[in-house]
């Protein structure tokens, strides 16, 4: 709320704040009347006594329509964007630019309206949005339905670095994959181990399956 440069957008959050804690307050006092009406008495409010004041009234006017899909597509956008920096090694506060090409001009329209909200959540410097995007050298990539994402990477990272330790892990995880893979084509231990340990061995075997192929298109961004 303190960074925003535009001050309406700042009037704005600070007025939703507000109306949120002090609806809550009200609807908490019968409950906790001593402390509601100390925390009441400190923030801006009309009447003397928060006991004494309106009641919080149902506003359908006040509901959105849509809100709910619209606040589903900026949380997976957002939850995209730090996967591939947990992925790639960014530190998830580091701003980063980001593509999204988008091909359904609904999703579009909201994205657009909500850019603000993903450069604070996501940490990023620039959003460019379209249709027609192309995947820019070197870009991390997350897909979702009808969206592409693109993290360019160069002067983020260190590619030659990272592509090191990529090899590195995949090299690691096709070791243990071989291993897992052994002792489950094993009779002697599918018939002495307990079902649940062969389970555990399975699912196992899945992570590390989907790790692998996570890693390999990482590499072959960077690549």
């Amino acid at each position: 709320m303190y960074e925003k440069e535009n001050s309406i957008e700042k009037e704005t959050t600070q007025y939703v704040l507000w109306y949120v804690l002090e609806n809550i307050l009200k609807l908490l006092h019968p409950f906790m009347p001593f402390i509601t009406e100390e925390i009441w008495q400190k923030i801006p409010h009309i009447g003397l006594s928060i006991s004494v004041s309106n009641w919080p009234q149902y506003q359908k006017e006040s509901l959105k329509r849509n809100i709910e899909e619209k606040v589903a597509v900026i949380q997976e956008v957002i939850k995209v964007v730090r996967n591939i920096k947990a992925e790639m090694n960014i530190p998830l506060t580091r701003k980063v630019d980001l593509h999204i090409k988008v091909t359904d001009n609904k999703k579009e329209e909201i994205l657009r309206e909500s850019l603000s909200y993903i450069k604070n959540l996501a940490h990023i410097n620039s959003i460019f949005t379209g249709s027609a995007l192309e995947k820019p050298e070197y870009s991390a990539t997350g897909v979702l339905e009808d969206i592409e994402i693109f993290i360019p990477l160069k002067n983020v990272i260190d590619i030659e670095a990272e592509v090191k330790r990529l090899e590195h892990r995949l090299a690691k995880i096709e070791k243990e994959l071989i291993l897992i893979n052994k002792k489950l084509n094993n009779a002697d231990f599918i018939e002495k181990a307990p079902k649940e340990v062969i389970n555990r061995e399975k699912e196992k075997m899945e992570e590390l399956a989907d790790i692998r192929d996570r890693v390999s298109r990482n590499l072959e961004t960077l690549k």
